[in-house]
Order: C-alpha cells, then structure tokens, then sequence
C-alpha cells in the first residue's frame, strides 16, 4: 500500500473521506497542518500520516467585517488559528463564533468538515 504524498491535495481528499490528517516527523514527533514533506522544526522527512481527533483550542482569531465577496452572506464572520490536541495548528471559519460575547483565545472548539458543492473546507465550532 502506498503512501499518499504530504499535499494539500491529499489533505482535502482525506477531509472529503472525513479523516482530518496531518504530517508526522518521527524524529522530533511534531505534528504538521498543513502537511508537509519536510518537517520545518528539524528538517526531517515527514514519513508518516497521523488522523486527529478534531478538538482543540484557539489561540488566535479575527472577525472579518469586510469580506470576499464569496462570503458576503456570512459577515461578519470569525476566522481563528486553533491548536488541536496532539499538534499541530491550521487557521480555519469559527462557525458559531457570534453566539458568544466571550474572548475567544483558549476557548475549546471542535473541527467539522463542510462540503459547500464542490468545495470542502474544515471549520470549527465552539464547544466550551
């Protein structure tokens, strides 16, 4: 059995299965999202798929008030960099982030995959 190369492409073609997967260097054990071959900690070659689990934290976000005009129906919409749990960090739509007047670093949040026709994208929700 092959090993999908570590791309973008084969990160969305996972999200379309469901799997939310990310690049792991067994030589310093950093997890990397986007997936890369190369690990940028200590230069390694990312030989390895991991799966996650989805959950993880906010460690930074913004709120877009003047948006592409593809995302004119959702403003103002939240946009954060999570942490998940066992590494690694991507930025992604925080999709119930105005349903709390809290500030959003460290909040607990849970990935969900959205498939917009032919457009899949990983979004987050609040969950503490």
């Amino acid at each position: 059995m092959s090993v999908k190369p570590f791309s973008l492409k084969s990160f969305r073609e996972y999200l379309s299965e469901g799997k939310i997967m990310a690049s792991y260097c067994p030589s310093c054990k950093k997890v990397h999202l986007p997936p890369r071959p190369i690990c940028p900690n200590c230069m390694g070659k990312t030989n390895k798929w991991r799966e996650l689990k989805g959950e993880g934290i906010i460690k930074a976000y913004t709120t877009i008030h003047v948006p592409l005009t593809k995302m004119m129906s959702q403003s103002p919409y939240t946009v954060g960099v999570i942490e998940f749990d066992e590494g690694g960090r991507i930025s992604g739509l925080i999709t119930n982030a105005r349903e709390t007047d809290r500030d959003l670093i460290d909040l607990r949040v849970k990935a969900q995959i959205v498939k917009e026709g032919e457009e899949i994208k990983l979004c987050f929700k609040i969950i503490s």
